[in-house]
C-alpha cells in the first residue's frame, strides 16, 4: 500500500533528473580569458556590457556533466564526459561574455556560433559548423569537415578548413583561408592583405583591395573568380600552367583587358598587367585551374 502511494511522486521526480538545466554567472574582468569545451550539440556565445559570465543551457543524461569555475581574469566552463572518443548526446550551451574577452573553444561536433565580441577568438572543430560576427581583433577558426562563416571588419583572421566551405562577409583586415576540397567564397571584402589557397575548391572574391594592400590567391585545380571595381588601382600577375585565364579589365600591359563579352582566354603563360596608378598587388596562381578577373 504504500508502494503505491510514493509511486506518483517517484514519476514527478523522474522527469527532472533526466534533463540537467544549466544557469549559473560568475563576476570575471572585462578583457579575461575564458575556455568553453562542448564536444557535441551547440555553442552559442553572446558579447554583453557585463564584468560576468552567464550561462544557460541543457545537458541530456548520459551525456555528461556541466562544470564552470573561474575569477578574475580567467575562468573555465564546459561539459564533461566520461568518454570524449564517442560522440554521446547532443547538450547545448548559452555563454554570456564581456565583449572584450579573450575566448577559447573546442568542439567536435557542436555547431559554434559568436556574436558581439570585439577580442579574440579561437575556435577548433572536427565537423561542426563555425559562425562569427562582429569586430574582433582576432579570430582563429579551424574545422576539418564543418563549414566555416565569418562576418564583419575583423582586424586579423585566420581560417583553416578540410571539405566545408569558408565563407568571408566584409573582410577588411588581414586575412589568411586555407582548404584542401573546401570552396572560399569572400563578398563586400575590401582587404589589406590576404591569402586565399585551396587545393581542390574553388576561389571567389567580390570586393576591393585597399591601396597599397595585397591579395594573393592559389590553388592546385579548383577555379578563381575575382570580381574587381573597374576603377581599382593595381598591378596584376596572373598564371596557371594548364588552365585558361581570362579577364574584363581595362589595363595597360600584356594582354590589355576587354569587356566580359568579348573575353579572350589565354592559357600557358603567365599575364602582368596593371590598372590605374597600380598601387595595390594582386597575384593568382594556379596549376590547371581557370583564373577569371571581372568586373562586378
Amino acid at each position: 500500500m504504500r508502494l503505491h502511494r510514493c509511486l506518483p511522486a517517484l514519476l514527478l521526480v523522474a522527469p527532472l533528473a533526466a534533463q540537467q538545466k544549466i544557469e549559473r554567472r560568475i563576476a570575471i574582468a572585462p578583457d579575461a580569458s575564458i575556455r568553453i569545451h562542448n564536444l557535441v550539440g551547440s555553442i552559442r556565445i553572446i558579447g554583453w556590457d557585463r564584468d560576468s559570465i552567464a550561462v544557460t543551457g541543457s545537458v541530456p543524461p548520459g551525456a555528461g556533466s556541466f562544470y564552470m569555475g573561474g575569477a578574475g581574469r580567467g575562468a573555465k566552463l564546459g561539459i564533461e564526459r566520461q568518454d570524449e572518443v564517442k560522440q554521446g548526446q547532443p547538450a547545448t550551451l548559452e555563454v554570456r561574455v564581456p565583449r572584450n574577452a579573450r575566448l577559447w573553444v573546442k568542439s567536435a561536433s557542436a555547431t559554434v556560433e559568436a556574436s558581439g565580441l570585439t577580442g579574440e577568438l579561437e575556435c577548433s572543430s572536427v565537423d561542426g559548423s563555425i559562425r562569427v560576427e562582429g569586430s574582433l581583433r582576432l579570430v582563429i577558426a579551424e574545422s576539418m569537415e564543418g563549414n566555416i562563416n565569418v562576418a564583419g571588419a575583423m582586424s586579423v583572421a585566420r581560417l583553416k578548413g578540410g571539405g566545408g566551405t569558408i565563407t568571408l562577409r566584409g573582410a577588411r583586415g588581414d586575412v589568411l583561408a586555407t582548404t584542401v576540397g573546401g570552396a572560399i567564397v569572400a563578398t563586400d571584402g575590401a582587404i589589406t592583405r590576404a591569402h586565399l589557397e585551396t587545393v581542390s575548391g574553388t576561389i571567389a572574391y567580390d570586393g576591393t583591395v585597399s591601396p597599397r594592400g595585397t591579395l594573393d590567391v592559389a590553388t592546385h585545380s579548383g577555379d578563381v573568380t575575382l570580381r574587381l571595381p573597374p576603377d581599382i588601382s593595381a598591378e596584376f600577375d596572373l598564371g596557371s600552367f594548364d588552365g585558361s585565364i581570362l579577364y574584363g579589365l581595362s589595363g595597360k600591359g600584356e594582354g590589355k583587358g576587354k569587356s566580359e563579352e568579348a573575353l579572350k582566354p589565354f592559357r600557358g603563360k603567365p599575364i602582368s598587367f596593371s590598372t590605374g596608378a597600380g598601387e595595390a598587388r594582386i597575384i593568382v596562381r594556379s596549376f590547371k585551374g581557370e583564373i577569371r578577373i571581372l568586373k562586378p
